[in-house]
């Protein structure tokens, strides 16, 4: 969540749970379909939830290592808009 966060143009949501929802912050001019197909070229999978918004899941099997390979992806893709 906090690593989400910090990349600019996404903002996260309160997390309760394994799944993190977080969504384009206002101004971002990134499409939805860009950052998952982005992500997904990167195998980094994520869920569309509708406009802006999206749905990212981990699980037990994924630890701190995959976590930071994620978010290397999401800056990668962020910074294609900035």
């Amino acid at each position: 969540m906090q690593g989400i966060s910090e990349i600019p143009g996404l903002a996260v949501e309160p997390v309760h749970t394994n799944i993190v929802y977080f969504h384009f912050a206002p101004g971002t001019q990134m499409r939805e379909v860009d950052l998952v197909q982005g992500l997904e070229q990167r195998n980094v999978r994520l869920l569309s939830l509708g406009p802006r918004r999206f749905r990212a899941v981990t699980h037990c099997w994924v630890d701190a290592d995959d976590i930071e390979v994620a978010l290397s992806a999401m800056r990668e893709v962020m910074n294609q808009v900035a």
